[in-house]
């Protein structure tokens, strides 16, 4: 999923600039959303709740995974330990640090385009190629900052492989809730970002792009702060569960 998802930024940023400029900037929200939809109608067509009522794998297949899925450890039904949970500071330092990396996600997909466009003075087409290709291409380069650019958000593969354990690690049995809240609180930083790029952009456009800059490290050396200081890897108490084997 998560692999598939960065290979659709890739894409985007690789040829959007050509369709921009081709058939206009609506086309690229056109063409992608189009293919949006398709792969959401594919995934209600091809996949299944259960295996038991998957049509596309074999009868031995299917006849394993519900074996396996029966000699499995259940849990019994217990409270979700809400109050647990909003005193739980590992638990907040993992919102704040994924809201924190987001903030540079969202800070690099808006501006990096605008960025490149206004100060170096490239075509929208180019933009886009400079925005994809990987940082060693721009080893040779007459602008070295493009280069510190994209290996800065190169660097978030690392972030990416701990985003996607540490719900797990502290939480287990509530690690789909904890991915939900914490992704919802880091997508709020879309609409904030927008809001504090125009306000210094607006009033400085020689120092604007510096202020915006100068913010995002403070952003992000503030959510690793609080995550080193705050962060855990082990189960927390209230998300251990009491567990029935069935055999």
């Amino acid at each position: 999923l998560s692999t598939g998802m960065v290979l659709g930024i890739f894409a985007v940023l690789l040829v959007g600039g050509v369709i921009s400029e081709a058939l206009g900037w609506p086309f690229v929200f056109y063409i992608f959303g189009g293919i949006g939809c398709i792969c959401c109608l594919l995934w209600f067509i091809l996949v299944y709740d259960d295996p038991a009522s998957h049509r596309w794998i074999s009868g031995p297949e299917k006849e394993y995974i519900i074996s396996s899925l029966h000699q499995q450890v259940s849990s019994e039904d217990q409270p979700l330990p809400i109050k647990a949970m909003l005193r739980s500071l590992p638990l907040w330092s993992i919102c704040l640090c994924t809201m924190t990396h987001q903030w540079l996600v969202n800070t690099f997909i808006i501006y990096t385009p605008t960025y490149i466009s206004s100060v170096f003075k490239i075509n929208i087409r180019d933009v886009s190629k400079f925005h994809s290709i990987p940082p060693s291409c721009l080893r040779d380069s007459s602008v070295p900052q493009l280069a510190q650019i994209i290996l800065s958000a190169g660097h978030n593969g690392a972030e990416r492989c701990l985003d996607l354990a540490w719900d797990i690690s502290i939480t287990h049995r509530y690690a789909s809730l904890l991915l939900g809240t914490s992704r919802g609180l880091a997508h709020s930083s879309a609409v904030l970002v927008p809001i504090v790029g125009g306000f210094f952009l607006n009033q400085d456009s020689e120092f604007g792009w510096r202020n915006l800059f100068f913010v995002l490290l403070a952003v992000n050396q503030f959510g690793l702060i609080i995550y080193l200081v705050f962060g855990k890897a082990d189960v927390q108490e209230w998300a251990k569960e009491r567990t029935l084997t069935r055999l």
